[in-house]
C-alpha cells in the first residue's frame, strides 16, 4: 500500500514524502500505517523513505554532477550540514568523497581502456 504510492510518486517527489503525507493519501492513521508498513516490511516507513531519500541523492551527485548544496536543496533537507550528516550515516562516506572516488574510479577505467585501444593498435601493426 505505503510502497505502491511511493514508487507511483516517482523521485521528483520523493523529497516532500512524510509518513504524515502518506497516511493522509492513503486515509489512514499514521500509527495503522506505520504499524501494518513495519509488519509487512519489517523495518519501519521513515526508515524506508530515508533509503530512497538517500538512493535518489545519491543518483543526483554522481550520475547527474549536481552540487551537494543542490542536492541537498532538492532533497528538502535544512542545511548542507545535515545532508552530510545523514548521508555518510547511510553510506559510510561523506557526499564529497563519495563523488572522490567515484571520479578516481572512472578515471582509472578510462586509463585501462585506453590502454587497450593502444595495445590494439600495435598489434595491428
Amino acid at each position: 500500500m505505503a510502497h505502491g504510492y511511493i514508487e507511483a510518486s516517482g523521485k521528483k517527489k520523493l523529497p516532500y514524502l512524510t509518513v504524515n503525507s502518506i497516511a493522509k493519501k492513503i486515509g489512514v492513521s499514521v500509527s495503522h500505517l506505520s504499524r501494518v508498513f513495519r509488519e509487512d516490511s519489517g523495518y519501519t516507513l521513515q526508515e524506508y523513505l530515508l533509503s530512497k531519500k538517500m538512493e535518489y541523492s545519491r543518483e543526483l551527485l554522481l550520475k547527474e554532477k549536481r552540487p551537494i548544496k543542490e542536492v541537498a536543496s532538492i532533497m528538502n533537507f535544512s542545511s548542507v550540514s545535515y545532508f552530510t550528516q545523514a548521508y555518510k550515516r547511510y553510506f559510510s562516506d561523506t557526499p564529497f568523497c563519495d563523488r572522490r572516488i567515484e571520479e578516481y574510479e572512472n578515471f582509472w577505467k578510462n586509463v585501462k581502456k585506453s590502454m587497450k585501444r593502444q595495445a590494439k593498435k600495435k598489434k595491428k601493426c
